[in-house]
């Protein structure tokens, strides 16, 4: 348990650390950008993304398997997995490359193919890296494996920060997939470096080879699936604006508020939320279990307390947050509304972990594709009474049934003592939110925007504290995260 704790902690240090600077060059890049580029790279980026599922989804993770269970097999299952994985790397680069009229036809404009073009040496990158990922997870070296994803974010920044202060013949969007492109090679360059320096070594035996694509193909699939959901809400939502009456350039611009501003800080808990989920679900191997049990209200609960957190913040100052970070009044008047999403998002994702965690990957699936259908149906019927919140809506009904639905199957592992948590969460918001808003309402006359937010903010934090002290949610010795994790 002590050498799971140090590796979910590193873990978690180099999440934050990666996502943190991650945020920072999407401020940056809103701000040099338009909204409409940016919308025009996030359109783009959902197609990379559906890429990616099929070089680094079902790969990695057998790599990982098989290079843990059997050492002597990472030579050779590494060198399999290197094939695979540029074999179909290759047949990508081809598709968009040969037919680009096909993506101008899908998107709806050619801006976003030429966008993708740029993003084309990111997957022969991610492609490269792929199997020695892999192994590195294998081998339980997740120092090495933070280390990279950091590198890569790191290099990413410096390219964004020395070609938007250049001379440069392309438009912003492709700007940002070009430095996403040249991180990723030179990570990968980086990984595979590392990797020989550590005495692995490639096996090029093939024995591994078909083992090792029938193992990986099935989550390939799964993990596909929900990749195809998420390209295809990119591609719907600013058609649907656009049928509803809003101008083709406002409704890509509002696309890319939406996901390119306002969802990076929605999904803040999501992070943290995901180094529980690597610390307590690995560890349930029996949902009847007292321990399990145990481990599933604990997961609920501290998943409680991060959304609990947060959800104040963006309520009382939503819309200064966007008008500071963003220098735009739309991002901040989507966060507010936005807002309502966090803890749904982040009880159905820890919830989803624990049905993953107890053999029920099935299941999680089957009802990831039922709260599809108020996504769609939201994104379908609504833009035309209520425009780009359609998005928000259906977002926020889809967490809300996946969240009650996961309650439902897992319900043998709860109690009425985890409801009444979550209720008095809830409950421990309400006067935090209106004291922050008041006090900002008040000092924001004789203070900057940054010292009134900043105030403001430390102010709800520790109201907010008080008040889960006095409902009882936080007590004195479970401040000692380390102490109550190594007992759990």
């Amino acid at each position: 348990m002590k050498t799971l704790f140090k590796s979910v902690a590193l873990i978690t240090t180099f999440s934050i650390i990666t996502r943190a600077l991650g945020l920072l060059l999407k401020i940056y890049i809103s701000r040099e950008i338009s909204a409409e580029a940016l919308g025009t790279y996030q359109i783009a980026i959902s197609a990379f993304g559906l890429f990616l599922v099929f070089l680094s989804s079902g790969l990695p993770l057998i790599i990982s398997k098989k290079t843990s269970s059997s050492p002597k097999s990472t030579g050779s299952v590494v060198y399999a997995g290197f094939l695979i994985s540029t074999f179909a790397c290759l047949l990508i680069c081809i598709f968009v490359a040969f037919f680009p009229n096909i993506f101008d036809t899908i998107f709806g404009q050619k801006e976003s193919t030429i966008t993708l073009m740029f993003l084309l040496p990111a997957v022969v990158g991610t492609a490269i890296y792929v199997a020695f990922r892999g192994a590195f997870w294998g081998q339980k070296d997740f120092f090495t494996l933070g280390l990279i994803e950091f590198i890569e974010q790191v290099i990413r920044i410096v390219i964004c920060l020395i070609l938007f202060n250049i001379s440069l013949p392309i438009s912003g969007q492709n700007i940002v997939a070009l430095s996403l492109s040249v991180a990723c090679i030179c990570s990968s360059i980086v990984g595979i470096i590392i990797y020989y320096k550590k005495g692995n070594r490639i096996d090029r035996k093939l024995t591994s080879f078909k083992p090792l694509i029938k193992e990986s193909l099935p989550i390939t699939f799964v993990r596909t699936i929900s990749n195809v959901v998420a390209f295809g809400v990119s591609l719907i939502v600013p058609l649907f604006l656009i049928r509803s009456g809003t101008p083709k350039n406002v409704a890509i611009s509002e696309f890319g508020i939406a996901t390119g501003m306002v969802m990076p800080l929605i999904t803040i808990a999501g992070t943290i939320i995901g180094s529980i989920s690597t610390a307590l679900i690995p560890e349930i191997s029996n949902i009847n279990n007292n321990r399990s049990d145990y481990q599933i209200k604990s997961a609920i609960s501290a998943s409680m307390l991060i959304c609990t957190i947060i959800t104040p913040i963006f309520i009382a100052f939503g819309n200064e947050i966007g008008l500071f970070l963003y220098n735009s009044k739309e991002a901040g008047k989507m966060l507010v509304y936005s807002s309502a999403m966090i803890i749904p998002l982040g009880l159905s994702q820890i919830t989803t972990s624990v049905l993953n965690g107890t053999g029920k990957e099935k299941v999680s699936m089957i009802i990831y594709l039922l709260s599809s259908i108020f996504l769609f149906a939201s994104i379908i019927l609504l833009p035309k009474y209520i425009g780009i919140y359609s998005l928000i809506v259906g977002l926020n009904l889809s967490a809300i049934f996946t969240l009650i639905i996961n309650l439902i199957y897992i319900r043998k592992s709860l109690n009425k003592e985890l409801f009444k948590t979550i209720l008095l969460s809830l409950l421990s918001m309400i006067i935090p939110t209106i004291i922050g808003r008041l006090t900002y309402n008040i000092i924001s006359i004789y203070f900057t925007l940054f010292f009134s937010l900043l105030f403001s903010i430390i102010i709800t934090l520790l109201t907010l504290i008080m008040m889960l002290m006095v409902l009882g949610l936080i007590k004195r010795e479970n401040l000692n995260l380390r102490h109550k994790f190594l007992k759990t």
